[in-house]
């Protein structure tokens, strides 16, 4: 029998945290949780130390404003309080032995100069980009995250859905990334892990495919002003996941 995987996570009350938590493998343990949202820098270091004595190898860090928020997690200044302790959980996790696992987005690969959550992810992936190459540490890369009740807005709105955005994005479900941050412990993969499932899909054919009404706002975005690009998978990942979730949802699309 496998041996148990005991983790430590931050952000376990988010959209991926509770579906974590929630979904948890029989061969998973959470041993330790931290409230990233309230614990105080001074604080970060002995609790990271608490979660490796109780044997945590892997800290999962889930901990950043996010759309489950009152306020807008794009323009909130809590972005750069979670930055700096996205910092100091790196280096505590590193003086006392346990990998740690970061979460991007696909915005940390350039910055939109307005949008907060953007400029502070892509900032933590710049100064964390010698770790993350030389595959010190995790860094994992959910594409644009779906689920059956709440999320994205726009989908679990009063039908018929207002879609002012119908270009193809690379959605994935998020059973799929619930997977992908097991599947990335037991492979003990590090570096950069994109999760996605590589298919560009318009926001109008997820509606589709989960059977929901829609509209089409009236002064949509052209094609040609702007573009999503699809998860890039790492042999590695390729090698012991699959988006199997997204994929089935997504089989019987129509096209736009």
């Amino acid at each position: 029998m496998a041996a148990t995987k005991l983790v430590a996570v931050s952000g376990v009350s988010g959209l991926i945290g509770i579906a974590f938590k929630e979904n948890l493998s029989p061969d998973f343990k959470i041993v330790h949780e931290i409230k990233s949202s309230i614990i105080s820098i001074s604080n970060i270091a002995a609790e990271v130390e608490i979660a490796a004595i109780k044997g945590a190898k892997d800290f999962i860090h889930l901990g950043w404003p996010a759309s489950s928020n009152s306020e807008d997690y794009r323009i909130s200044k809590s972005n750069f309080d979670a930055l700096e302790k996205s910092l100091v959980l790196r280096r505590a996790c590193e003086n006392f032995g346990v990998n740690f696992i970061a979460f991007g987005s696909p915005m940390d690969l350039s910055i939109a100069v307005n949008n907060a959550y953007s400029v502070t992810k892509y900032v933590l992936r710049q100064i964390l980009l010698d770790d993350i190459v030389n595959q010190k540490i995790t860094w994992l890369r959910p594409f644009y995250v779906f689920n059956d009740s709440s999320w994205p807005r726009f989908l679990h709105q009063n039908e018929p859905v207002l879609i002012i955005d119908d270009l193809p994005r690379d959605f994935i479900h998020i059973s799929d990334v619930v997977c992908a941050i097991e599947s990335t412990i037991r492979a003990q993969i590090r570096g950069e892990v994109d999760v996605g499932s590589q298919i560009l899909t318009r926001p109008s054919e997820l509606c589709r495919s989960l059977g929901k009404n829609f509209n089409l706002d009236e002064n949509l975005a052209s094609d040609h002003e702007s573009f999503y690009f699809p998860a890039t998978l790492n042999e590695k990942m390729s090698a012991v996941w699959q988006a199997s979730k997204t994929q089935q949802i997504l089989m019987g699309k129509n096209e736009f």
